[in-house]
């Protein structure tokens, strides 16, 4: 991925994150879509280090979305990540964070996965088998 697909993937997370939180729902969903179909076609590309990339990000929404990818790939790296976002002066970012972790906790989270060019969600288990490299 070059940087300036990395800066519009970036951008896509940033405008989901804060038009989810008193903005426009529509344009939050459209960006919630295109930046998971860029993550899912990058990982299928050229491998899960596209969401290492973005925990490294000072951007605590860009963050969470990556530490969310790696959860049932890499559980404890994406936990430490969610541990920086639950400390959020932005309250969404956080409350967002927490509903994924109680949701994980709860086996109820599913993780998203391209298919014959469609984005389908599935079982953590299902999810990491496709993603071991």
């Amino acid at each position: 991925m070059n940087a300036e697909e990395y800066i519009k993937l970036q951008e896509a997370i940033i405008t989901h994150a804060k038009e989810s939180w008193g903005g426009d729902y529509k344009k939050a969903n459209k960006c919630f879509k295109t930046y998971t179909r860029r993550i899912c076609e990058l990982i299928n590309a050229e491998g899960i280090n596209i969401v290492y990339d973005l925990l490294k990000s000072d951007n605590l929404a860009i963050v969470s979305v990556g530490a969310y990818f790696l959860l049932p790939i890499n559980s404890k790296v994406a936990l430490e990540a969610y541990k920086k976002v639950l400390g959020a002066k932005h309250d969404g970012i956080a409350s967002n964070a927490k509903i994924a972790l109680n949701e994980w906790k709860k086996g109820r989270l599913s993780f998203p996965l391209l298919k014959d060019g469609k984005i389908i969600y599935t079982a953590k288990d299902v999810y990491k088998a496709k993603k071991e490299f």
